[in-house]
């Protein structure tokens, strides 16, 4: 990533490498080999110098350069184009919950009364945070007779978080909190994909 960056500030004059393939265009079939072969070879240029700089870089931190494999480097020079910064809260901030927090989570609930949204399995999965805090396991880990017991408990622990919080909820959460009582801690997905091999 550092040799592409500094690709992009030396030699591509701000620009990424060259991907190197280029959309179908209206011309003569020559004319388009011709310059279908320009932007493959400046392509192969920029990832030769990527290469050389990323070996170079790694060098210099002491490791190994048989680290940066050429085929590596194409592929992220290929892919380079769809890479994007995304940032997300501090799990400090998570926890601690803000006005922009509560703001946040109301105007999901409210979009939520109207398309589905994620909303409510997060709630949820916050309140079984606090639900193993306060009874050392995860709700409908335990016999069937206390299941009914667990998924009263976690809709109270869920009302008294969104009330501490000042969340108010013009949707039911219960089908959520059934839900994630039902399946008491398993690993549903790697249940699902086992299913799913076996199936196959």
């Amino acid at each position: 990533a550092r040799a592409v960056k500094e690709f992009s500030e030396e030699m591509g004059d701000g620009m990424l490498p060259l991907l190197g393939s280029i959309p179908d265009m209206d011309c003569a079939t020559d004319v388009f080999l011709e310059v279908q072969n320009i932007y493959a070879s400046k392509a192969a240029q920029d990832r030769a110098w990527v290469l050389q700089r990323a070996t170079k870089l790694a060098d210099e931190c002491g490791a190994s350069e048989a680290l940066i494999d050429a085929e590596d480097v194409e592929r992220f020079c290929h892919f380079v184009f769809y890479v994007q910064a995304i940032e997300y809260r501090s799990l400090v901030d998570e926890i601690e919950c803000d006005a922009a927090f509560v703001d946040a989570v109301n105007g999901e609930l409210l979009m939520a009364s109207f398309t589905p949204r994620q909303i409510g399995w997060y709630l949820v999965w916050r309140a079984i945070d606090r639900f193993v805090e306060q009874c050392g396991r995860v709700p409908g880990d335990c016999d069937d007779a206390l299941v009914e017991s667990d998924i009263d408990s976690l809709r109270g622990v869920l009302s008294s978080m969104l009330g501490a919080l000042g969340i108010a909820s013009e949707i039911s959460l219960d089908e959520h909190v059934q839900e994630m009582v039902r399946f008491g801690g398993a690993e549903l997905h790697t249940i699902a994909a086992t299913m799913g091999g076996f199936a196959a």
